[in-house]
């Protein structure tokens, strides 16, 4: 689920080692544990972190969440007595709707809100959407436009010139049955991951920047993330000469780190193991052909003919396969 996917994004630590080194049971807080934003928070930036669907948030399902507010400004209060008092729309989890607007509207209105009060200033804001993507396959299509528009309101107004913007997510759809297919299969491995930066910031840091597109063909992790918002609050690690011994010492580095800038040049040769990914989770498994008439083959084309006719028993018209 969410928890165990971000914890690494926002710590470069495992659950395990989350629990050992400030999160001893369940019904502790997080107060006492580091994150990303407050790197960014010692940096001199101002901080954000809000989510929709908060009653099942990172932090607060099955959790006792944060006893102090963790960041500068923070949504989550907030969201959680909005969708108590006036939410609706509630399919499954997560209730859609809170008075006229959408959920996911509530939340993109925040970010936007946030990053016009931050003009003049330094800011990192996490935001995570889940109330249209986690039910439901299809739902997440309701909120295109909103993004199109928040998008297309940043672009104009020249926020994206000077900010690094992160979309991501954790897994596939958790639910249905696309599970049950090799795509879903795939998606709850791997989720997408996008980063854009300004133009300036391309021809600035251009060993960098040709090292994190070469990466988007490479195996990467979580812990990555990690370690590429940590240079992100502190851009003086890519410089080019600085990020040429960064390198060096990556290429000398025995075993390699677990985490991993996506900065800096990650290998092709990387393993699952290596990379801090539990074998289950691993998609780097080798395929073999094998012949047609095989016991296996037969076996699994008998079961897929005997399924297919369950399905058209219903339709008589239909010659049995």
């Amino acid at each position: 689920n969410t928890f165990p996917n971000l914890i690494p994004v926002l710590t470069g630590l495992s659950t395990k080692e989350l629990k050992k080194a400030c999160w001893a049971k369940a019904t502790n807080v997080f107060d006492s544990c580091n994150f990303v934003w407050d790197n960014f928070s010692d940096a001199g930036y101002e901080t954000a972190f809000g989510e929709d669907a908060s009653w099942m948030g990172i932090f607060s399902y099955l959790k006792s969440g944060f006893r102090k507010q963790p960041t500068d400004y923070y949504m989550n209060i907030f969201n959680k007595v909005s969708e108590d008092k006036i939410g609706f729309e509630k399919r499954l989890n997560a209730k859609l709707c809170v008075g006229p607007r959408k959920t996911i509207q509530v939340l993109l209105s925040y970010v936007y809100k946030f990053v016009n009060a931050m003009r003049n200033s330094l800011f990192f804001g996490f935001f995570w959407g889940s109330s249209l993507t986690h039910d439901y396959l299809n739902l997440p299509k309701y909120g295109d436009e909103e993004h199109r528009q928040l998008m297309e309101n940043l672009y104009n107004e020249g926020v994206f010139n000077r900010t690094v913007l992160v979309v991501m997510s954790d897994h596939g759809i958790r639910w249905g049955e696309i599970r049950g297919t090799f795509q879903g299969y795939l998606e709850e491995r791997l989720p997408f991951l996008f980063i854009a930066y300004p133009n300036w910031f391309r021809i600035k840091y251009t060993t960098a920047v040709a090292n994190l597109k070469k990466n988007a063909k490479k195996l990467t992790t979580p812990y990555d993330l990690h370690e590429t918002l940590l240079d992100l609050s502190n851009v003086a690690q890519l410089e080019q000469e600085t990020l040429r011994k960064r390198s060096r010492r990556l290429e000398r580095a025995e075993p390699l780190p677990r985490g991993i800038s996506l900065f800096l040049p990650i290998s092709e040769n990387r393993t699952c193991s290596s990379a801090g990914i539990d074998d289950h989770w691993c998609t780097c498994h080798q395929t073999r052909d094998i012949p047609t008439d095989s016991s296996q083959v037969r076996r699994a084309a008998n079961r897929l003919v005997k399924h297919i006719n369950s399905l058209l028993l219903q339709f008589p018209q239909c010659a049995e396969l």
